[in-house]
C-alpha cells in the first residue's frame, strides 16, 4: 500500500491528542511497508502509542492488515495500567467498534483470546498460548490459542526484561520462522546499541530509534533532573522518613522485602503524630485482581504530574515499567542498569521536574544469594558505575545510553551468542511442546517456574474449571519454605492440593478435574504451574496481600458453583442446525478479522480454493462421526427420554444441563478422529498432502488434543447423502472436484494417526503447522459459539 503520511498524522493527533514524532511516523511506515521493527526509545516518549497506531489507523481506513493485537508485557501489573489508559482514548474515537481487553492470571477476562481487538497481556500469556500450553485454559483445550497469536498483530513491550535463556530465547525462536505471516513490534527503552542490530539482523527486523536531535523535541524529557545518591546501607524506613518530601515511592527486589518495609513504616507513621497526615500504599504481585486495580487506581491518582498528594508507595518492579506516574523522592533496592533506568523512569517524569534518587545495596544478612532475582554480577556492576560517577549526578537519556553500553554490552553479546548456538535446541523442545501439549515445559521455555500460582480455598469440591478463578502468583520455593513452617491444627488437615485433568473425547468443553493432596517434598510442586493452598493456613491481608505473616483474614475465593456451570449448558440441535449456527459463528467471529492471514496462506500454500472454503468445508466435516449408527443410537435413546426428539432426526447434540444432568448423562461413543478421517480422505485427491495433515489433525483434535486415532464406524443412511448437500451449498468449488463415491463416505475401520501427525518440524520452512494451529482454533471456537447462535 502507498502510506500517507499526512492522513496519518492527522489521524494519530486526533485520536491522542498531539502529533506523532519523526520516529512513530517512522515506525508506521515500516510496518505498512510490511517490515516487522525493533523500537528503542526512552521512557515516556510514546512507544506504545507508537506501536499501536497502525493497528487503529488500518481499521480507520480499511487497510488490510490483522484485526486482532495482541500486546505483551513482562509483568502484569503493567497490563492493568496500560489497559485503561488506551481503553478510554479508543472508546472515545471508535464508539466501542474496537473492544480493548485483558488477559493476566489474574484477570482472566479473555482467556481464549477472542473477545479482544486489542488484549493486553503478559508474556507468560501469550507465549504459553503460542506453544499449545496456555496457562489460560485446560490442557484439553490447549490447541485453541495458538492460531490466535500467529494470526494476530504483536507487540512485545520491554522485551529486555525477558529471561534469556526461557522466553527471550523461545520468543525469538519462534518469531524468526513467522516473518512474512505475523507483523510483529519488539520494543525497549533499555538495550545496548550492538545487541539491537543482532536482533535485526537475525530476525530481518528495520530498527527504529529516536535520534539525539529529536530527543529535545520531546516534551517529557525537556527541562528535567534526576539526580543520584548511592548510600552505603540497606534501604530503611529511617532513610526513607528523612528524605521524604510529598511523594516517595521505594522499590524493593522481594516481596517479602516490601512487605515488612511497608509494615515497618506503617508502625512509625501510627506512632509519630508528625506523620499522621502521609499516606502510605503497598503493591506487589501478591494481590487479588480487586485488590490490585484499586490499589493501581490510587497510585495513578496520588503519583500524577498534577496530584498535591502527601504519600508514600512501596512497591517491588511490578512498577518498573507502563505506569505513568512520577515522584520527586526515590529508593532503590539495587538492580540491573536495564531494571535500574526503568525504575528512575517514574521520578521526575515529566518536564520541569527535579528529583532525588536514593540507591542502596541489599541487605546481604544470611543469604546465599542476595540479590535474587537478578544476576548479582549486573547488580554489582551497575553500583559500582553508579559510585563512580558521584553524588548527585544527573542521569538523562544520553547518560543512560552510555552506562547501557558500558555495563550490558558484553553479557548482552554472549547472551546473543548463548541463544544462536542453541536456537536448534531450542527449537526441539518447542516442537515436543507442541506435540505433547505439557505445561511442565514452561519451566525451560518460557522462565523457571519460580513462580506458581496458587487459588486460596477450603472446600476443592466447589472448583468446577479451576482455571477460571483469580489465582496469586508466589515464589514457589518461598511457598514451600513457609508451609514447612506451619503447624497444622488437625494432621488430617491438608495444606497443598495439584490439579489433575482426564482427557476423554465427549461434548464438554473440559476434561474431569481431581485435585488430589500432595506433600512438600513432591516434585509437582516444583514444575506445575497452578496449585491449592487451604485458605485454612494462608493469609491475605488488604494492605500487605497473601502472606504468612498471620496479617488479615483467610477466605479470599468465594466460589458460586451454580454460576460456574450454568453456562455449559447444552441443548439439543440437529447435525445440519449445528452446521448452520458454526457457520454463523465463523462469518461472525472469523471471516473478515482474519483475512490478512487467510490471504497469506493461501500464497503460501499455494492452495487451489479460498481459505473461507477450506473452513467450511472441515466445519461440515468435523461431528461426520457423529453420524455414525452407534453414536446416533446412543443419543437418540438418551434424547427420547428427555422427551423432545424427533425420529427423523439426525442429532448432533442432545439437552444437558450439568445442574440436573451431571450424573445421567449417557457416554457416547468417541466420533472426532471418524470426521478427520473422511474428510482427509475425500480431500486427499484435491489438497496437498500437508493440507490434507492439517485437515485431520483439526478435526481430530476438536474436542481433546490427545486423541490419536478414529474408532470403526458405519455411517447411518440419510448421513451421507446430508453431508454432500451442505458441502454442496457451502463448498461449491470443493463439492465439484471431490470424489462423492468415496467408500469412507459409508465405513471404514479403526485407525491410528501416528503416522500422520502435523510436521512442527518444518514450522517456518512450509505452512502447513501454521495453517493447523489456525484451523483448530477456528473449529473449536465455532463449535463452542455455535449455542449462542440459535436465537439468532
Amino acid at each position: 500500500m502507498v502510506f500517507n503520511e499526512f492522513e496519518y498524522v492527522k489521524f494519530f493527533k486526533d485520536v491522542t491528542g498531539f502529533e506523532p514524532y519523526d520516529f512513530q511516523i517512522d515506525l508506521a511506515t515500516k510496518v505498512f511497508a510490511g517490515k516487522n521493527v525493533i523500537m528503542q526509545a526512552p521512557t515516556g516518549s510514546g512507544k506504545t502509542w507508537a506501536s499501536i497506531m497502525p493497528f487503529l489507523f488500518a481499521y480507520y481506513k480499511g487497510i488490510n492488515f490483522p484485526r486482532k493485537l495482541i500486546y505483551s508485557l513482562p509483568l502484569r501489573v503493567l497490563t492493568n495500567s496500560l489497559y485503561n489508559d488506551i481503553r478510554e482514548k479508543v472508546d472515545k474515537k471508535f464508539n466501542g467498534n474496537i473492544q480493548v481487553t485483558i488477559q493476566t492470571g489474574e484477570n482472566s477476562n479473555d482467556p481464549y483470546f477472542l473477545d479482544g481487538d486489542i488484549i493486553f497481556t503478559t508474556i507468560d500469556q501469550s507465549l504459553s498460548s503460542l506453544l499449545s500450553i496456555p496457562f489460560s485454559l485446560s490442557n484439553k483445550q490447549s490447541n485453541i490459542n495458538t492460531g490466535a497469536i500467529i494470526s494476530s498483530y504483536l507487540i512485545f513491550d520491554e522485551f529486555h526484561l525477558l529471561d534469556v535463556k526461557r522466553s527471550l530465547s523461545t520468543l525469538l525462536n519462534i518469531i524468526s520462522k513467522l516473518d512474512g505471516i505475523t507483523p510483529y513490534c519488539l520494543m525497549s527503552a533499555t538495550l545496548s546499541s550492538k545487541l539491537i542490530d543482532n536482533y535485526c539482523k537475525k530476525l530481518n527486523c528495520n530498527q527504529i530509534s529516536i535520534k539525539e536531535s529529536e530527543i529535545a523535541e520531546i516534551k517529557s524529557q525537556r527541562n528535567k533532573v534526576k539526580r543520584i545518591f548511592v548510600k552505603e546501607m540497606a534501604i530503611s524506613t529511617e532513610e526513607i522518613i528523612k528524605n521524604h518530601a510529598k511523594k516517595t515511592i521505594a522499590i524493593c527486589n522481594t516481596v517479602e522485602t516490601c512487605q515488612n518495609l511497608f509494615l515497618e513504616l506503617k508502625d512509625k507513621i501510627d506512632r509519630e503524630k508528625s506523620l499522621n497526615n502521609v499516606r502510605l500504599l503497598c503493591i506487589h504481585s501478591r494481590f487479588s485482581s480487586n485488590d490490585r486495580k484499586y490499589k493501581e487506581e490510587l497510585i495513578k491518582k496520588f503519583f500524577n504530574k498534577y496530584s498535591d498528594e502527601n504519600v508514600i508507595l512501596v512497591s517491588t518492579q511490578v512498577i518498573e515499567v507502563g505506569l505513568d506516574i512520577t515522584c520527586d523522592v526515590m529508593h532503590l533496592e539495587i538492580s540491573p542498569i536495564n531494571s535500574f533506568l526503568q525504575r528512575i523512569g517514574r521520578c521526575a517524569r515529566y518536564e520541569g521536574e527535579n528529583g532525588k534518587i536514593f540507591v542502596y545495596d541489599v541487605n546481604k544478612d544470611g543469604k546465599i544469594k542476595p540479590y535474587l532475582p537478578y544476576d548479582e554480577e549486573l547488580c554489582v556492576r551497575t553500583l559500582n558505575k553508579l559510585k563512580s560517577m558521584g553524588d548527585g549526578v544527573n542521569i538523562d537519556y544520553q547518560k543512560s545510553e552510555v552506562l547501557i553500553n558500558d555495563i550490558l554490552t558484553d553479557k548482552e553479546l554472549r547472551d546473543f551468542e548463548c541463544i544462536e548456538e542453541e536456537k536448534h535446541t531450542r527449537f526441539t523442545e518447542v516442537v515436543d511442546c507442541w506435540i505433547n501439549n505439557e505445561k511442565g515445559n514452561a519451566s525451560r521455555l518460557i522462565r523457571d517456574i519460580d513462580t506458581i500460582n496458587v487459588l486460596v480455598v477450603q472446600d476443592v469440591s466447589l472448583l468446577t474449571n479451576p482455571y477460571a478463578y483469580d489465582a496469586i502468583p508466589i515464589n514457589r520455593y518461598t511457598l514451600i519454605s513457609r508451609l514447612k513452617n506451619v503447624v497444622k491444627e488437625d494432621e488430617e488437615d491438608w495444606l497443598v492440593r495439584i490439579i489433575e485433568e482426564s482427557f476423554f473425547d465427549d461434548e464438554s468443553l473440559f476434561g474431569k478435574f481431581n485435585y488430589p493432596q500432595i506433600s512438600l517434598d513432591d516434585i509437582r510442586l516444583k514444575v506445575e504451574n497452578r496449585a491449592i493452598l487451604n485458605s485454612k493456613y494462608v493469609f491475605y491481608d488488604d494492605d500487605i496481600g497473601l502472606n504468612f505473616l498471620n496479617a488479615g483474614q483467610r477466605e479470599i475465593l468465594k466460589i458460586d458453583k451454580l454460576h460456574q456451570k450454568h453456562e455449559y449448558i447444552i441443548t439439543k440441535d440437529t447435525y445440519e442446525e449445528h452446521i448452520k449456527y458454526m457457520m454463523m459463528a465463523f462469518e461472525d467471529l472469523f471471516k473478515d478479522k482474519y483475512r490478512y492471514v487467510f490471504l497469506k496462506l493461501k500464497e503460501k500454500l499455494n492452495l487451489k480454493y479460498d481459505m473461507e472454503e477450506l473452513i467450511r468445508f472441515i466445519i461440515i466435516m468435523h461431528d461426520y462421526g457423529k453420524l455414525n449408527t452407534a453414536w446416533q443410537a446412543s443419543a437418540s435413546k438418551y434424547q427420547s427420554k428427555k422427551g423432545n426428539y424427533n425420529k427423523e432426526e439426525l442429532l448432533a447434540h442432545t439437552d444437558y444441563n450439568p445442574n440436573v444432568d451431571e450424573n445421567s448423562r449417557v457416554k457416547l461413543p468417541n466420533h472426532a478422529g471418524i470426521g478427520g478421517v473422511v474428510a482427509t480422505s475425500l480431500a486427499g485427491e484435491i489438497l496437498d498432502y500437508g493440507v490434507c495433515i492439517a485437515i485431520l489433525n483439526a478435526i481430530a483434535k476438536h474436542h481433546s488434543v490427545k486423541t490419536e486415532s478414529s474408532v470403526k464406524y458405519r455411517i447411518i443412511n440419510e448421513g451421507k447423502a446430508k453431508t454432500l448437500e451442505l458441502i454442496k451449498i457451502y463448498c461449491p468449488n470443493l463439492y465439484k472436484d471431490i470424489d462423492k463415491s468415496n467408500e469412507f463416505l459409508s465405513e471404514g475401520d479403526e485407525q491410528f494417526f501416528n503416522d500422520y501427525a502435523v510436521n512442527f518440524n518444518k514450522f517456518g520452512i512450509d505452512f502447513d503447522a501454521l495453517l493447523y494451529f489456525l484451523l483448530v482454533r477456528i473449529l473449536r471456537i465455532c463449535d463452542q459459539k455455535s449455542f449462542a447462535y440459535k436465537q439468532i
